[in-house]
């Protein structure tokens, strides 16, 4: 199971422990149990992408001891490793990686923690899990989260602090149904917003939906504030299915939608809507569509019409648009519900120690 400048997040690239194993590894005895932890408060859950807290799992208590090994009751094994690397650009990266296998070598998952810092303002949260399963189950969850300089928009202002948040979610199984969810959030000091959420699904292969459902199905929304007022929001979903709900061919249906206010808006005019919706089968495809232009002198023009001549509107009214000018979350909320990112202090890399010393020894 498991949001764009950063892609999916990688575990070590370690072996399962099964394979580990099979190249002659010693084996160890041990084992997990994995439980859902204490979930974050569910602010606009909807709406934004998983905290770690919602992530987190029980397998962050394995070998908080010390130990590296172990085995629970139910006969699982569980093996924990953990360090510190040196990235990119200065960074310096704490990571631990628990991993585990049933006592039958049926289910075998790995999830990966980390915390990331550099020697200035960079800091990163984060955790990747995965697994699978003897049936043919796979799954990948993901979740980060980081607080930066954002260079392109200066230095040292609110308009450079940023806020970034995502997650993703996969899985799979033997019969070929799989679903995708994928959040991106950013948050910039100055009240800039920008939001968006992918999720998609489809059925196993040969596997007809109920009526009124679909074999796939996707959908994305995106929404945008500018800090200044303006606003922008998205919405995209489709669906088709291989067998109609009377057991003839196919068809697909999908709706679309979008708002524009301040400087969003276009042709001087302080707010846009519009919209569609569709449905096709056999190439004979019906939509209707809708708009609406919102003006600053209070006049509304709302037009429309359905493509098969069954409806068509065009009228003026007077009244007085509304939109979200600021949202709900934005860069103060970012800031509060982020304490443990936060607190994460300033590390610098041993090389560039190294290299101080050094220069010091040889000015002396």
């Amino acid at each position: 199971m498991q949001v764009a400048e950063r892609g999916v997040p990688q575990t070590l690239n370690l072996d399962f422990q099964s394979q580990v194993q099979a190249k002659g590894t010693k084996e160890l005895s041990l084992a997990f149990e994995s439980q859902t932890a204490t979930q974050a408060d569910e602010v606009e859950a909807d709406q934004r992408a998983p905290t770690e807290a919602e992530f987190a799992t029980a397998v962050r208590e394995l070998g908080a001891d010390g130990e590296t090994y172990g085995e629970l009751s139910d006969g699982t094994r569980w093996w924990r490793e953990a360090g510190t690397s040196e990235l990119e650009n200065g960074r310096i990266c704490e990571w631990t990686l628990v991993r585990g296998q049933s006592a039958d070598g049926s289910v075998e998952w790995e999830e990966k923690w980390w915390s990331t810092a550099d020697a200035f303002d960079y800091k990163e949260l984060g955790a990747v899990k995965s697994g699978r399963d003897g049936h043919g189950n796979v799954w990948q969850e993901s979740w980060s989260e980081i607080s930066c300089s954002d260079v392109s928009r200066g230095f040292f202002t609110d308009a450079s602090k940023k806020i970034e948040r995502s997650a993703n979610k996969w899985g799979a199984n033997a019969s070929g149904a799989e679903w995708h969810e994928d959040w991106r959030e950013s948050y910039w000091g100055d009240g800039v917003v920008d939001r968006e959420c992918f999720k998609k699904s489809c059925l196993g292969k040969n596997e007809i939906p109920e009526d009124g459902h679909a074999s796939r199905w996707n959908h994305n929304w995106k929404e945008k504030w500018d800090g200044k007022g303006g606003c922008m929001k998205t919405n995209d979903s489709w669906a088709d299915r291989d067998v109609g709900e009377d057991g003839g061919s196919g068809r697909s249906w999908g709706e679309r939608w979008s708002e524009r206010w301040g400087s969003y808006a276009s042709d001087g005019r302080s707010g846009e809507r519009e919209g569609s919706t569709w449905n096709d089968r056999d190439g004979h495809k019906v939509s209707k569509d809708w708009g609406e232009e919102h003006w600053p002198d209070g006049r509304v023009r709302k037009y429309g019409h359905a493509s098969d001549g069954s409806d068509h509107w065009d009228v003026w009214e007077d009244t007085d648009g509304w939109w979200e000018r600021h949202p709900s979350f934005g860069w103060a909320e970012a800031v509060n519900h982020s304490p443990q990112l936060m607190s994460i202090k300033p590390r610098k890399a041993k090389t560039s120690e190294k290299k101080s010393t050094a220069a010091r020894k040889k000015k002396n």
